[in-house]
């Protein structure tokens, strides 16, 4: 389907919305180590579904971006958990993992999501954080994080304590521009799981 639309590629209007969900383009994927870990999204071209000998279902998906697109194996039980959002024509992020064989690139699976692809100024970014793990040294930091990318949309802090969530509003003066480097210093601060954009 590359080159062939005759207007706007389908992936434009969402092109500043998905770069806060990913850290790499599928053309940049070739540049990536061998078993890498990396998020990338697209708009899903074809699906192909496989029948495994033990009877479980698997997928094959062409995924295409602004710049590529990329052939993601995703095994029984990655594709079990996500078969909801795995169509034709639907916009997904892929945490997956780079293959590099033969000199051509493709991808396993880890984790699949759809993204909000509503005005992204009026989301909040959600910032999930276990209480014991709240300490001085870690605030200061992610509070440095949040000042330094400046911009339209509120800031949440989830505590999470014995099951119990505590949620705390950060004022006006925390408002976030959240791009993906934003995103990546707050990941590795705090985990892979601990931000998103709601």
């Amino acid at each position: 389907m590359l080159g062939l639309y005759v207007t706007d590629h389908p992936m434009m209007q969402f092109r500043s919305i998905l770069s806060k969900y990913i850290d790499c383009d599928i053309e940049r994927l070739a540049e990536c180590k061998d078993g890498e870990i990396r998020w990338v999204a697209g708009i899903i071209n074809k699906v192909t579904k496989v029948l495994t000998r033990k009877g479980d279902i698997m997928a094959r998906i062409m995924l295409e971006d602004l710049t590529g697109e990329v052939e993601i194996t995703i095994f029984p039980q990655t594709f079990a958990q996500f078969k909801d959002f795995i169509m034709e024509d639907l916009v997904l992020c892929v945490k997956g993992k780079v293959e590099l064989r033969d000199e051509q690139v493709k991808m396993t699976a880890l984790e699949v999501t759809t993204p909000n692809l509503k005005n992204p100024e009026e989301k909040t970014l959600i910032i999930k954080m276990n209480l014991p793990f709240a300490k001085e040294e870690v605030l200061e930091r992610l509070k440095e994080a949040i000042r330094t990318h400046p911009g339209p949309n509120r800031v949440q802090i989830h505590l999470l304590s014995e099951g119990k969530v505590t949620v705390l509003k950060l004022d006006e003066s925390y408002k976030v521009n959240p791009d993906s480097a934003l995103f990546a210093e707050i990941r590795s601060l705090l985990g892979e799981k601990s931000v998103s954009l709601q």
